[in-house]
């Protein structure tokens, strides 16, 4: 069967011969073969700082395992309204505990939404004062996402950003599919920790939920 889908894509590129899992185009209806796509679609978001958590956006996309994948530079999302399910964020952690270049006007967004800062604490259950619109809060009520962090243990603030996105979009309604992020270390074996969180957690889950 084909359904009729709105399709937020990214609004980088807009090359007429980019291909059917990787055109950057701005929001369009598009008919989505099932026969194709059982699982259907797939929103990955990638911040990066050196082009790794692209390459294992790729990776997911190559694999697909049924869906209709979309890799999205986190430097094109605008608004958190574009955000859509399901979700996969993968994002490296610069410096002592900043977003890559890439990802900061969303981590800004996404900290209005969340009230809580990059590097929150547990902890604390005490929260900065929420600047997000209802519209944001309301679209993210329904957002359905896993988190895979890139960091390094060499670093005091190990995988700040796997750790903010997960927990800053819960607090701001979102409802997470994994019970806590995939955190990766470079510091021993980054791929191999991707590899490893992909194959026994995030393609099962995401079969489980969404594959017919």
């Amino acid at each position: 069967a084909l359904a009729y889908l709105l399709v937020l894509k990214n609004q980088k590129n807009s090359s007429a011969d980019e291909d059917a899992n990787g055109d950057n185009t701005q929001t369009v209806e598009t008919v989505l073969d099932r026969t194709k796509y059982p699982a259907g679609n797939l929103y990955i978001y990638y911040g990066t700082q050196t082009g790794t958590a692209e390459q294992f956006g790729k990776q997911l996309e190559r694999e697909a395992n049924g869906f209709y994948v979309h890799v999205i530079d986190l430097e094109d999302v605008t608004s958190l309204q574009q955000l859509q399910s399901p979700a996969v964020f993968l994002s490296a952690t610069y410096g002592e505990g900043e977003p890559p270049d890439n990802a900061f006007s969303f981590v800004e967004m996404l900290k209005g939404a969340a009230g809580i800062p990059i590097l929150f604490s547990n902890e604390d259950a005490a929260e900065e004062e929420k600047t997000a619109s209802e519209e944001d809060l309301q679209h993210l009520e329904s957002l359905q996402y896993c988190v895979f962090g890139l960091g390094n243990k060499q670093y005091d603030h190990y995988n700040a950003m796997g750790k903010f996105l997960f927990e800053g979009l819960k607090r701001a309604g979102a409802q997470p599919l994994l019970p806590e992020p995939g955190l990766g270390d470079d510091d021993d074996d980054l791929e191999g920790d991707f590899e490893t969180w992909k194959d026994n957690k995030l393609w099962p889950t995401l079969k489980e939920h969404f594959a017919s």
